[in-house]
């Protein structure tokens, strides 16, 4: 939203600059007598307002294909909401299954756990950090750490 708010201030400022050349532009062309500077200086100006108006077609493309990606992204949001429900569902049973797989291995640590992260703490705050580390390689041994793809 602060890109596309971003873009119609850019937007507005160059219209803003473009305005005034307009105007400077037009006063020299309504002259009857144009001398050698004043044709130089309505080159120039032509030349910055074709600069500026291409500046704004182009900031008027960009504008339509955010707005454009803005409607797919939320098409595709809610035609896939039950699924990020769903998903969401996934990860908190995953959660509650792990901190659960934690406190049984804390209670019954394997070799491989012991080796890994060293004897049981009887410190509630040590033992925390303990079933944390069982935590993340359980994550790791189930493959959840992974990006997918």
């Amino acid at each position: 939203m602060r890109r596309r708010a971003g873009r119609h201030c850019i937007q507005a400022g160059v219209q803003a600059e473009v305005e005034p050349l307009v105007y400077r532009y037009n006063e020299r062309a309504d002259r009857k007598l144009k001398g050698p500077v004043t044709r130089s200086e309505m080159r120039d100006l032509r030349a910055q307002i074709g600069e500026l108006s291409a500046c704004l077609d182009r900031l008027g493309a960009e504008l339509t294909d955010a707005r454009t990606g803005m409607r797919e992204r939320e098409q595709f949001q809610a035609d896939h909401a039950p699924d990020a429900d769903f998903l969401g569902a996934v990860d908190v049973e995953l959660e509650r299954q792990l901190r659960s797989r934690a406190r049984r291995i804390a209670a019954d640590p394997t070799d491989y756990h012991l080796h890994i992260l060293g004897p049981v703490p009887d410190d509630h705050d040590h033992l925390a950090t303990w079933m944390r580390g069982a935590t993340i390689l359980d994550r790791h041994h189930l493959g959840l750490d992974r990006a997918p793809g």
